[in-house]
């Protein structure tokens, strides 16, 4: 009679644990099919966003090319221009801090740092 009990006891620990774990995963699908048409619907916002209209017949094609991606270029023309580019922007950010200096924190000119007395 205990043993009994006892596997009753265990089998209604065990439906208990499993009633529960389908109430989560029931939970989790219902939020997994509600993400999915979330996704959809992104996804149909952005390709309406970024499709082009097709050009009528006669028109000029557009003239603005989609940009090539670095992973199709030469790896070295790909340096080049980024070493270029970063030259740029570092040369921009020095002009910008040299004219935001006050007047006292300028450096002097390499003309008149000769002539000035020590």
């Amino acid at each position: 009679m205990r043993g009994l009990v006892w596997t009753l006891v265990w089998l209604a620990i065990v439906a208990g644990c499993g009633w529960y774990l389908w109430r989560r995963l029931r939970w989790l699908w219902g939020r997994s099919e509600l993400l999915g048409e979330t996704l959809a619907e992104a996804e149909a916002l952005v390709s309406s966003a970024t499709d082009h209209p097709e050009p009528a017949i006669g028109d000029a094609p557009p003239t603005d090319a989609a940009p090539e991606l670095a992973i199709f270029r030469n790896p070295a023309e790909v340096a080049v221009e980024r070493e270029r580019l970063r030259e740029t922007l570092r040369e921009e950010r020095a002009a910008r801090r040299r004219a935001a200096l006050p007047a006292w924190a300028r450096p002097l000119d390499s003309t008149d740092a000769s002539e000035r007395k020590a």
